[in-house]
C-alpha cells in the first residue's frame, strides 16, 4: 500500500505545531497533523485545573508575529482558544497516532505510524521536550494503580495526603499546587533540589519554612500496595524502609526526549542541542525542521513555539 502522501507533515499537536498547521493553511499549502495523543496533550496534563499559560514566561518578552497570538490566560481559556483556530481553519489532525519510525525516500520522507505510513517533501518535528513518557520505575500492585497518577489533568484533590515523586520542574509545580488544599509530602532520591527553575525553588522553600510542605531527601519508594482503601508506599529512606499510607502518589517525572527517533530523521546533535539554522532546518538535511520547545531547550516559550510555526511556514513557502 503506498503512503499517504501530504506536502507537509506536522508531528505533534503543541503549540508550535498547531501554529505551523494554521499557517500552513494560510498560505494554502498542503499539511498534516499527527500526535502521539491529544491536541496540547502536555499541556492537558500537567498544567493543573486555572493555571496561568503566560505569554512573558519567567520574564522572557517575546513579540508574536504570526496568526496565533495569545495574552496570559488559564489553561482552559488558552486551549479553548487553539481549538478555535483548529476549526476555523479546518485543520486536518490525526490524534492518538505515535511516530515509530522516520526514513527517507528519494526526496521524500517517510513516516510510518502504529496505524499507517505516510510521506511528505517537508516533515516538521514538534513533538516536544516530553514527548516520550517516563514510565514509572517502581512496583506498584494492580489495585494501588487508580490511586497512582503521572499527571493532575482534572483532577479535583482535596482534603488528601498525597506524596509527590520527583525533584524536578514538575514534581514541584505539583506539590506547590496540591499543597493548597491537602497534606502533601514530597520523595526525591537525591539530598537536595538541583534542577529547579528560580520560580518553583522560591515557592517550595517558602512553603517549607512555613511548614505547609514537607520533603524526604535520599528516599526511594520500593512498592506501592493497597491498605484500607488508601496507597501503602514502602518508602525506603537511607536504608530504613517505612511503611506510609497517602491517598493518592503523583509521580511527577514529566517525560523524555526521543533521540533515536530524531538522529533517523536526519538530525544531530552536539552537547545534546540540535544543530539547527536561523530557519529551523537540520544543518544537514533539507526540508527537515523541528520547532518548539525541543528547539530551544531551557529558553522555550509558549509565544515562542507559535512564533516558530509561523516563522518555518514563511520560510517553507518561499521554497514552493
Amino acid at each position: 500500500m503506498q503512503p499517504e502522501h501530504h506536502q507537509i507533515l506536522i508531528i505533534g499537536a503543541g503549540p508550535a505545531g498547531i501554529s505551523a498547521g494554521v499557517e500552513a493553511s494560510e498560505q494554502k499549502l498542503d499539511c498534516l497533523i499527527l500526535d502521539k495523543g491529544d491536541v496540547l496533550e502536555t499541556i492537558r496534563q500537567f498544567y493543573h485545573q486555572g493555571k496561568r499559560v503566560d505569554e512573558d514566561y519567567h520574564g522572557i518578552k517575546v513579540c508574536q508575529t504570526g496568526h496565533v497570538k495569545f495574552q496570559t490566560e488559564t489553561k482552559e481559556d488558552f486551549i479553548a482558544q487553539i481549538e478555535e483556530e483548529i476549526t476555523h481553519h479546518n485543520l486536518q489532525i490525526r490524534k492518538h497516532e505515535i511516530a515509530e519510525r522516520i526514513a527517507r525516500q528519494d526526496q521524500n520522507f517517510l513516516v510510518y505510524t502504529n496505524k499507517k505510513a505516510y510521506s511528505s517533501k517537508y516533515l516538521v518535528l514538534a513533538i516536544g521536550i516530553f514527548s516520550k513518557p517516563v514510565k514509572i520505575p517502581v512496583d506498584v500492585a494492580p489495585e494501588a494503580k487508580p490511586k497512582v497518577l503521572t499527571n493532575l489533568g482534572s483532577q479535583d484533590q482535596k482534603g488528601m495526603k498525597i506524596l509527590v515523586v520527583g525533584g524536578g520542574n514538575s514534581a514541584a509545580e505539583f506539590a506547590v499546587f496540591l499543597q493548597k488544599n491537602n497534606e502533601v509530602l514530597i520523595s526525591y532520591r537525591k539530598p537536595a533540589f538541583f534542577r529547579l527553575n528560580d520560580v518553583n525553588s522560591k515557592a517550595v522553600k517558602r512553603l517549607v519554612e512555613n511548614r505547609k510542605l514537607k520533603i524526604i531527601f535520599e528516599s526511594n519508594i520500593k512498592k506501592i500496595e493497597v491498605k484500607d482503601d488508601k496507597a501503602l508506599v514502602h518508602l525506603d529512606t537511607k536504608g530504613k524502609v517505612e511503611q506510609l499510607l497517602f491517598d493518592q502518589v503523583v509521580f511527577g517525572f514529566g517525560g523524555t526526549t526521543p533521540t533515536q527517533l530524531l538522529e533517523d530523521a536526519g538530525i544531530t546533535f552536539e552537547d545534546n542541542k540540535p544543530l539547527l539554522t536561523e530557519n529551523f532546518e537540520a544543518k544537514n538535511t533539507k526540508n527537515l525542521f523541528m520547532v518548539g520547545d525541543i528547539a530551544h531547550k531551557d529558553s522555550a516559550t509558549i509565544a515562542k513555539a507559535l512564533n516558530d510555526g509561523h516563522e518555518v511556514i514563511k520560510f517553507i513557502s518561499s521554497r514552493e
